[in-house]
């Protein structure tokens, strides 16, 4: 049954991938997959699928849309803020990904600028 619970809790990270969902985009994803990871660590199998199916529910419920991309957009603006003050140059790298997203906003392409916003939340945590 743990096996079992693990491989949901598996598929619904990777479908969380594949939404191009980072940690901090969905709180309910974020929650609902700690608490199964918790629950996996405790050997709490009943607990662990239960967090999986939560996860999956708010997936399946999700939609890359103007307001995810906009509150997206504001999260990147103050981690990039942080980031540039450390390391001024990194406001020449992100130029050209900066006007991806703006691009994207501009054609109403959610899915484009929430992958160009992944792409830019790479490059400030960048070492």
């Amino acid at each position: 049954a743990l096996a079992k619970a693990k491989a949901e809790l598996g598929r619904a990270a990777s479908r969380q991938r594949a939404l191009g969902l980072r940690r901090g985009d969905v709180a309910d994803v974020d929650a609902a997959l700690a608490a199964g990871w918790s629950a996996i660590r405790s050997g709490d199998a009943a607990a662990a699928a239960a967090a999986a199916g939560r996860a999956q529910a708010s997936l399946s419920a999700f939609k890359v849309d103007q307001a995810f991309v906009m509150a997206k957009l504001q999260r990147f603006n103050t981690v990039a803020d942080r980031a540039v003050s450390r390391t001024p140059a990194l406001k020449t790298t992100m130029k050209p990904v900066a006007s991806d997203v703006a691009r994207a906003l501009g054609r109403r392409d959610y899915a484009a600028a929430n992958k160009a916003l992944n792409t830019a939340f790479d490059l400030v945590a960048s070492p």
